[in-house]
């Protein structure tokens, strides 16, 4: 599958990306929503891990442009990424699944997996 992480924390980044890449997927890892924007304009994601907290543009800011922006990706699953206990829900939430930092890589495997579409014949 064809990841992109977004996260200001370069750490943390790196090692989602990391983890992406041994788990088999294409990974590209970016440190902010305006990095990103040129990336999600050209590519198609599968999957697309966001960070919550950043600058500038926040990750649920993020999020909903994409789902608004009716470009290849407002159909991409999208994972929040965040330092919280508590994620919230309700009908103008953006996101697809939920990630507690420090990322679990089985709880990653399992998000992105799902994201798999059957093969039609």
């Amino acid at each position: 599958l064809n990841v992109l992480v977004v996260d200001d924390l370069s750490d943390v980044r790196d090692s989602l990306a990391d983890v992406t890449r041994r788990l088999g997927h294409v990974c590209r890892a970016v440190g902010s929503a305006a990095e990103a924007r040129p990336l999600l304009a050209g590519t198609h994601f599968d999957a697309v891990l966001i960070d919550l907290e950043m600058p500038d543009t926040d990750g649920h800011a993020l999020a909903t442009e994409i789902r608004r922006s009716g470009g290849q990706n407002n159909s991409s699953m999208l994972i929040l990424i965040s330092g919280a206990e508590n994620q919230a829900s309700g009908q103008a939430w953006p996101f697809d699944g939920f990630l507690q930092k420090t990322i679990d890589g089985q709880a990653l495997a399992r998000l992105i997996g799902a994201c798999r579409q059957p093969q039609l014949v």
